[in-house]
């Protein structure tokens, strides 16, 4: 017998499954809770010229009072999306400026760090979650094609699948990415 999760954006039954959004772009510092992991988006003290200051983002994340993770990255606006679930961290994050330029990306980290004193996490993946593409005769403006995003989880694995992209554009209608829980667990870890 297998027991599916599906996770997606709006999700209602289990708010510590639900991704989370930021927008560090007024130099807001965002904080939130999974289950036993406490997550804090900020901006990075960095001496920048604005707009790229707001773009330098600082994830850190807590068990209880220790840091197990802290990773420095960019997100274009200072905005973006995070989920932590069967050990990994999801992020969700913009490359670009502009009208109609963002294009949103999703990495996934293991929870555990590299190494205890570095605190830096594994990156696993790393997917374009949409695209932006010229104009097509009928319509001005660039076209926006972009997938959606769902979590199923079994005993052994969690599958990200990447779905429901518009055809026609050269890209795949749908991705997959199984992750095995086993990675992300210290006592089988090898």
């Amino acid at each position: 017998m297998t027991l599916l999760v599906s996770i997606s954006y709006g999700a209602t039954h289990d708010r510590s499954s639900e991704w989370k959004s930021f927008d560090s772009s007024a130099g807001d510092e965002f904080t939130f809770s999974f289950g036993q992991y406490i997550v804090t988006i900020k901006p990075r003290d960095i001496n920048l010229p604005a707009p790229d200051r707001e773009d330098n983002l600082t994830m850190i994340i807590k068990k209880g009072k220790e840091t197990i993770v802290k990773h420095d990255f960019i997100s274009s606006y200072g905005s973006g999306k995070i989920l932590i679930k069967s050990g990994y961290i999801f992020l969700e994050y913009g490359i670009g400026r502009g009208t109609g330029v963002r294009e949103e990306h999703i990495k996934a980290y293991t929870l555990m760090a590299k190494y205890e004193f570095i605190k830096e996490p594994v990156e696993v993946f790393e997917v374009q979650k949409s695209y932006m593409f010229p104009p097509l005769k009928r319509m001005a403006g660039l076209y926006p094609v972009e997938y959606k995003v769902r979590l199923v989880e079994d005993k052994d694995n969690l599958k990200v699948f990447f779905y429901g992209a518009e055809q026609g554009f050269g890209i795949p209608e749908s991705k997959v990415i199984i992750l095995k829980k086993w990675l992300t667990t210290k006592s089988r870890r090898r």
